[in-house]
């Protein structure tokens, strides 16, 4: 039996940048209909950067996310979906595997503390990444 449960989700898109080869930008459309974003990052062992709310409430003068305004907090299998679509990818195109996750996508962190929270230990557990950081622009409880 899987310890979290997948949410129904696609990668409807990815960029490539050509300014830094490696990159890969994906977007995600989730069951709602919504759209959130993931990053992966070409270096030594793989790192990706995943969304931890739909917008951002924050609105950071050197962020894009905050313009559009917030939503909601994602749920922990929306977080956990968007890390297994991007290592699947990646295993299939690079044969690499992700060693490393980065919450600094779409949101503030610790602003979905519970979610977030619960998504690193079932991460660390069953996925077996060696490094996760979290990004945030200093909330304090």
């Amino acid at each position: 039996m899987c310890p979290y449960r997948l949410i129904n989700m696609e990668i409807v898109s990815k960029f490539y940048s050509k300014k830094d080869p490696g990159i890969i930008k994906y977007l995600f459309l989730l069951d709602t209909g919504e759209t959130i974003e993931g990053v992966f990052l070409p270096f030594k062992k793989g790192e990706i950067c995943v969304s931890c709310q739909l917008g951002c409430p924050i609105n950071c003068i050197f962020c894009e996310t905050g313009k559009n305004g917030f939503t909601r907090n994602l749920s922990k299998g929306e977080i956990i979906t968007q890390v297994k679509l991007i290592q699947a990818d990646i295993q299939k195109r690079k044969k690499k595997s992700i060693h490393s996750i980065t919450f600094m996508g779409m949101g503030e962190p610790l602003l979905n503390y519970k979610n977030i929270k619960n998504a690193i230990l079932t991460l660390r557990k069953n996925l077996k990444i060696e490094r996760i950081r979290l990004s945030t622009v200093g909330i304090i409880p």
